[in-house]
């Protein structure tokens, strides 16, 4: 796939079904925001806040299940409160009926990769997510905050293992 910005290949992201670009950072997702599976409502109101992943791009606010949270309108990920973020996964576990998703390895490359907490400005803390499914998320121990990639929230949710 090419990219439609600068005309680059675009490589498929690891156990995702979006594109990306690293000649220009852009990215490619085969649904709008609204409808993507982690579902971010934007409010159209953007922040100061800057994407750890997109330094070009400020965080917009938007609602994700109930909550608020800050995204990147690039690269469709969002900082939460890392205590909402347990809450909403134990619950949209235990709601989930369909398929699981057939587990893969995870990416270790990703765990070599540090961003910024968009709030303090600090180094994230990069580590796999202790719980079922195999994503690598950001964590700011200082901030209380958990920086989420795109689709990342759904590999969990659809993840094997207990629901309860």
């Amino acid at each position: 796939m090419k990219c439609q910005k600068c005309s680059s290949v675009m490589s498929l992201v690891y156990g995702m079904d979006h594109y990306h670009c690293a000649a220009c950072n852009t990215f490619e997702f085969p649904t709008d925001l609204e409808n993507s599976s982690d579902g971010i409502v934007p409010s159209g109101r953007k922040t100061d806040f800057l994407c750890p992943v997109c330094p070009d791009s400020n965080l917009e606010i938007g609602e994700l299940r109930g909550s608020e949270v800050c995204f990147c309108n690039n690269c469709r990920g969002y900082v939460i409160d890392s205590l909402t973020l347990g809450s909403m996964i134990s619950a949209l576990r235990a709601a989930y009926q369909g398929p699981d998703d057939r587990p893969i390895l995870i990416n270790r490359s990703e765990l070599g990769v540090t961003i910024k907490c968009p709030a303090c400005l600090e180094l994230m803390n990069t580590h796999p997510y202790h719980g079922p499914g195999t994503v690598v998320i950001d964590s700011c121990m200082q901030c209380k905050l958990s920086w989420m990639g795109y689709g990342e929230l759904a590999k969990i949710i659809r993840a094997p293992g207990i629901r309860a």
